[in-house]
């Protein structure tokens, strides 16, 4: 997956600052297998229902960001 991030912030053009702080998000998520488990659900979530909303997305991603070093949008 991280370098899936890597391919997909370069091929967009984020800044150098940005995919600095996306990847050091996710390597965070990543370490912590709780948030970990609640990203991968939020992705298998929308891999099944790519129209789904932003409001069944966030119930699978709250305890990503819950007490979380990063901001929420991040």
């Amino acid at each position: 997956m991280n370098q899936y991030l890597e391919a997909f912030l370069k091929d967009f053009e984020y800044s150098q600052d940005c995919a600095e702080q996306l990847l050091s998000c996710y390597s965070a998520i990543s370490q912590d297998k709780a948030k970990n488990d609640a990203l991968q659900a939020a992705l298998t979530a929308y891999d099944q229902k790519c129209d789904i909303s932003y409001t069944e997305l966030e119930g699978h991603i709250k305890s990503v960001y819950e007490g979380f070093e990063y901001h929420e949008y991040t």
